[in-house]
């Protein structure tokens, strides 16, 4: 009886199987409240072209007044998206900036980002980002 060798996957530096091109791949990261403006959660390989994105709210975050993310990139720390909302647990797709969408990155793209928090610091929060891209 014939038996396929085992298959072997090429992993990126974030561990995620090395992009092949016409096949939609997808990155993604978990974070909490206590992220630091401008982490970097995975980096994009050059000409990705985003085609979706999904925010997982797992825990509410839970500063008293603000509680909404940005994602981007080191110098536009809003590029992908400006503010969106963290404070309910709940899976979001929307809010992200549509130009971004389906235009191939220029080179090696690390996405960053920050969460913003007024009044009281939130003691809780924890959220997953995905992103979903293609090589043309």
């Amino acid at each position: 009886m014939f038996q396929a060798p085992p298959l072997t996957i090429t992993r990126d530096s974030d561990g995620f199987p090395y992009p092949i091109p016409g096949v939609q791949l997808a990155k993604f990261a978990s974070f909490t409240f206590a992220v630091a403006a401008g982490t970097a959660l995975f980096t994009l390989p050059n000409n990705a072209e985003i085609v979706g994105w999904m925010l997982n709210v797992t825990t509410a975050f839970n500063a008293t007044t603000t509680n909404t993310l940005d994602v981007g990139v080191a110098g536009a720390q809003q590029q992908f998206a400006a503010t969106l909302a963290l404070g309910t647990a709940g899976q979001f797709v929307t809010g992200f900036v549509g130009t971004q969408l389906f235009t191939r990155l220029p080179g090696v793209t690390t996405v960053t980002v920050r969460y913003n928090q007024t009044g009281t610091a939130a003691t809780a929060g924890a959220a997953n980002l995905l992103v979903e891209y293609i090589i043309r």
